[in-house]
């Protein structure tokens, strides 16, 4: 019961996490099309469409990765993988999730320390605009930190088919729980 709302509690963060990075693709797109349309027509651009971009740019692909995670939606070439027995495939995203949630684990860490640096100092962007950038930096770690828990979900789910206490039919390998 518990795993199961744990699993629940991962997987809607996952799903918010996909919205907001939805909504800041749509925010980016109007900003940069304003932007474009105002130099063009009115030979003013604005000063925020560009930098603002940016950070929409950062919290779409920080948010959009655990989102992609969650719904196997990522690139994978499974050539050689499709061909191996269900619980060899298991094991093999076992290692594969390890080694994922390793580096994961070391960009989260080196990412933290950039926000915890950011956020002491209040380093701003230096643009014309000199925004404190903390705020979009804190993105990073908080979209590494559901792509941690869902590789975690994925190696305890994997781990349980590779060692036949659970079987797992290939339809149910593209379902979005893990």
């Amino acid at each position: 019961m518990g795993s199961r709302i744990f699993t629940a509690a991962i997987n809607w963060l996952a799903s918010v996490q996909g919205k907001i990075a939805g909504y800041a693709i749509l925010v980016m797109t109007l900003m940069v099309t304003i932007d474009v349309f105002l130099r063009c027509v009115f030979n003013a651009p604005t000063k925020f469409a560009t930098e603002f971009a940016a950070y929409l740019l950062v919290v779409s692909v920080s948010f959009g990765l655990a989102y992609t995670l969650r719904e196997r939606a990522h690139i994978r070439i499974d050539f050689i993988t499709s061909r191996l027995p269900r619980r060899v495939r298991s094991w093999v995203q076992v290692i594969t999730s390890i080694m994922a949630l390793v580096f994961t684990g070391l960009l989260s860490w080196l990412n933290w320390g950039e926000f915890m640096t950011s956020l002491k100092l209040q380093t701003t962007s230096r643009t014309a605009m000199d925004v404190v950038i903390w705020p979009a930096q804190l993105f990073m770690p908080l979209g590494l930190l559901v792509i941690s828990l869902l590789l975690i979900l994925n190696i305890y789910s994997e781990t349980k088919v590779a060692l036949g206490k659970v079987e797992k039919t290939d339809q149910e390998e593209g379902k979005t729980e893990l």
